[in-house]
């Protein structure tokens, strides 16, 4: 029995050829095309990482540069609003009164009448 499985090991297989083994193109992956392969990755790897890191520092510098210009536009704000209140107060209100020679008034006086009609 040995024998038949010697017999059958060495005999010759009428495998059909395939189309690249007919033509005789064969792709060798040696060391030499995958060192080339990984070397293009990690060039591509390499500039997609600085590429990432140059949006990420121009982030943070268009960050730092929205809050500066948040801490101007709140201490405007704060000195509108002063300046709003001290405009608003009735001694400023007063002296500019004073300095367009307005008089403060008396009295009002009424007409008398049903609501906005006038009796004759």
């Amino acid at each position: 029995m040995t024998r038949y499985f010697a017999l059958t090991l060495n005999a010759p297989t009428a495998a059909p050829k395939t189309r690249a083994a007919a033509s005789g193109l064969k792709f060798n992956f040696r060391f030499k095309n995958s060192g080339i392969i990984i070397m293009v990755l990690l060039f591509a790897v390499g500039i997609s990482y600085l590429m990432q890191a140059n949006s990420l520092s121009t982030k943070g510098y268009e960050i730092k540069k929205l809050e500066q210009r948040l801490v101007e536009l709140k201490e405007t704000s704060e000195r509108l609003e002063l300046e709003t209140r001290s405009l608003k107060a009735v001694e400023t209100i007063q002296d500019e009164a004073k300095m367009l020679n307005l008089v403060p008034s008396k009295g009002v006086n009424y007409f008398p009448g049903n609501d906005y009609a006038f009796q004759r």
